[in-house]
């Protein structure tokens, strides 16, 4: 906890107040048995189980509501600096008698089991990088977020998987996201809040990085702010921000095997600096960089549509390379657009001249060539045939003897 304050004092943040009717002072973190639950401080809804909640301090009553369970409550007395954990297990409500409950199956050992979760104390770790933003989509699918911030978040979640950190902007409002990976096995209830309060603090700096960094470089057309975070920190080796934030929306919450937390936040209200900025053709190159491995891992997933969008962004801030060119156009393709397709190798072709690479108009013609309309069939031919013509620079072709006295005679 201490370590939480330190890092909290150096990034100069103030704590972001929850809308309640007093002003929040202390945390209050709520776990349920089953998870899931509603959790209600003195009548007002703060979210749902498990739960890390920025509350004001004094004797409260709590009150916890699932569906087919009995309420529980308790009155707890809240404490300034310190969190207060409740754990609250609920009854489950008898089936009405026109339902009788249906008896328990035996064991079958022949019927597949879910994989059990090993008991080592370990983070667990997610066969698939992209669980994380999965959970966080999931958790803000049904957060209380106004719906044009809530579209906003969910883009910046898609476009981005395997990350553990998303920010963006919606409008006037910037917002961010931060994920961390539970422990299995019994740290877990010990873990829990702390890793709350953590990505709660990931989130709040996220969102400073968001405001410094946009107000720097989003005039230049680099706003994908989660990328332009990644760019900056490629470019400069470093990324530090100071910043005070006021006014901020905070939730935290279990969403699977994570611990996800969000802010939300009016930009206006914001104030952040970025140190030691990095020049901006750095940054420009290392965003196109970051942005094209992005889309890579949404074409690794088959996610064409979403792999497009990226590449689009960065071709209208004229942004794009060969092999971005050679990846719009097989994303077409499988999007069942090969006119379209064709149109971009097209430009491509264009666009580079003399500077095609031979790799590029090689696979240039490969894409072509896969794509089954005549445009595609002629583009492949002058692709492969600029390839020769380059490689013909390259290569200087001596006669063979037998050659030269054949053209003697």
């Amino acid at each position: 906890m201490n370590s939480l304050l330190a890092f909290a004092a150096l990034v100069a943040v103030v704590a972001p107040p929850l809308q309640t009717l007093e002003t929040p002072h202390t945390r209050l973190f709520v776990r349920t048995i089953p998870p899931g639950a509603k959790v209600v401080l003195d009548g007002e809804v703060l979210g749902e189980s498990d739960g890390l909640f920025l509350v004001p301090s004094g004797v409260r009553k709590i009150t916890v509501e699932l569906d087919g369970y009995h309420p529980a409550g308790r009155q707890v007395r809240l404490r300034d600096g310190w969190i207060t954990r409740v754990e609250l297990e609920l009854s489950k409500r008898p089936e009405p008698p026109d339902r009788p409950s249906r008896p328990r199956a035996s064991p079958d050992a022949s019927a597949p089991r879910e994989p059990s979760t090993v008991q080592t104390g370990e983070p667990n770790v997610p066969a698939d990088p992209a669980a994380g933003s999965q959970a966080a989509a999931a958790y803000v699918s049904r957060a209380d977020v106004a719906e044009p911030v809530r579209a906003a978040m969910l883009t910046v979640l898609r476009q981005h998987p395997g990350e553990t950190r998303w920010s963006g902007r919606a409008g006037p409002t910037l917002f961010a996201v931060a994920v961390k990976s539970l422990p299995g096995g019994p740290m877990r209830q010990r873990a829990t809040p702390a890793l709350l309060e953590l990505t709660h603090m990931l989130a709040v700096q996220e969102v400073l990085k968001a405001k410094s960094l946009l107000d720097r470089y989003a005039a230049t057309g680099l706003d994908d702010a989660t990328t332009l975070r990644q760019a900056v920190e490629e470019a400069a080796g470093k990324l530090e921000v100071s910043g005070k934030v006021k006014g901020l929306v905070h939730q935290a919450t279990v969403q699977d095997e994570f611990a996800v937390g969000y802010v939300i936040g009016e930009e206006s209200s914001l104030t952040a600096h970025l140190l030691e900025p990095a020049a901006l053709e750095k940054v420009q190159v290392a965003y196109r960089l970051v942005m094209h491995r992005q889309a890579r891992a949404l074409m690794e997933r088959e996610d064409w549509s979403e792999a497009l969008l990226l590449w689009q962004h960065l071709h209208q801030r004229k942004l794009v390379s060969q092999a971005l060119y050679l990846d719009a156009a097989r994303c077409l393709k499988q999007l069942e657009k090969p006119g379209d397709a064709v149109q971009v190798l097209n430009e491509a072709l264009e666009s580079f001249g003399d500077e095609a690479t031979l790799g590029f108009l090689e696979q240039a013609g490969d894409v072509a060539l896969s794509i089954q309309t005549d445009e595609a069939q002629d583009l492949a031919v002058r692709a492969y045939e600029r390839a020769c013509d380059k490689m013909s620079l390259m290569v200087s072709e001596e006669p063979s003897k037998t050659d030269s006295k054949n053209t003697l005679e």
